[in-house]
């Protein structure tokens, strides 16, 4: 028998789970699925299982992500990206007590065939790509080097890339303003292949400034328009999660004079001016929306807020 399992979630981490009510698996907690009809695809079946129990239509990528038995059951599990504006519905109220989003599903107690995926179903769900966006001044680097020794000690492997690679590459385009060597251009090869290392990470978590997902660079080098550029992260927009990082005025002039002369990429008034702008009217971000973490105090503090973000998937299953 072909059994389905739809997993709806949101860029946090989040699972749509509910209550069942009938006899079969009564008091226990599972996501949409069912039976499979004769003559109906898998996926059809997901997708209308979906429909049928949550008033879900697909929107977003749609993905299998897992086959397995259960006893006499094949189950295929299935993964979909749900933006928070879907209005979610219990169409069959005899059967589910009520639909809710969790961040901590493992904590319930599961059907079987969820239950025995459960860690499947957490890795396929992770944000791995841990996107820092903010104005200069901030203190987003800072941030993200103490958030990966935090994820180290708990053991996780993690890969950052901070803007500091963008230097080279920016003293590049000087280098074919000024018509230099070819042989200079290994600079822009070293940053393209660490961002392609990036992309592919192995690691269970890559931290990494959005500046490096700009495309700018290509477009002034290579003659690459921006938009061929962003393509490269449609596979893995739905692991991606953003923190849009900003500060008070007082730590703002902190970190500016705390900094190298020459490191001072804008005047204090410039980058106070910035930082109002991404204040009052921050659009969305090319990987999606961003959660706003106000860095005003200590390090310590910025990193545990965004961690609040990570406990789900902190956990040893």
């Amino acid at each position: 028998m072909l059994y389905v399992i739809v997993i709806p979630y949101k860029k946090n981490g989040e699972i749509l789970i509910s209550k069942r009510l009938v006899k079969f698996y009564k008091d226990l907690y599972c996501s949409p699925g069912g039976k499979v009809k004769e003559g109906e695809k898998v996926e059809d079946g997901a997708r209308r299982e979906l429909y049928e129990e949550t008033g879900i239509i697909i929107r977003n990528k749609f993905e299998m992500i897992l086959v397995n038995r259960y006893e006499n059951k094949h189950i295929y599990v299935y993964k979909t990206l749900v933006d928070n504006s879907v209005v979610i519905e219990n169409r069959e109220p005899e059967k589910h007590e009520g639909w809710f989003w969790t961040n901590r599903f493992y904590d319930y107690p599961l059907i079987p065939t969820m239950d025995i995926f459960k860690k499947e179903i957490l890795k396929h769900i992770t944000p791995k790509y841990i996107v820092f966006s903010g104005p200069t001044g901030v203190g987003k680097t800072s941030l993200m080097i103490k958030l990966k020794q935090e994820l180290e000690k708990d053991g996780f492997s993690v890969d950052i890339c901070t803007e500091s690679i963008l230097k080279d590459s920016n003293y590049l385009l000087e280098y074919k303003k000024n018509d230099i060597q070819k042989f200079e251009y290994a600079l822009l090869n070293q940053y393209h292949r660490r961002r392609i290392e990036m992309l592919n990470s192995s690691k269970n978590f890559v931290i990494v400034d959005r500046e490096v997902f700009d495309g700018d660079i290509y477009k002034e080098v290579y003659g690459f328009e921006k938009e061929i550029i962003k393509k490269e992260h449609v596979e893995i927009k739905d692991l991606m999660l953003v923190f849009l990082i900003l500060c008070n005025d007082r730590n703002l002039e902190r970190n500016y004079y705390g900094r190298e002369e020459k490191d001072r990429k804008y005047p204090l008034k410039e980058c106070k001016k910035i930082l109002n702008v991404y204040r009052e009217k921050f659009k969305k971000d090319v990987c999606g929306d961003a959660i706003v973490i106000n860095n005003d105090s200590d390090l310590e503090d910025g990193v545990n807020n965004i961690k609040e973000y990570f406990n789900p998937y902190l956990i040893k299953l």
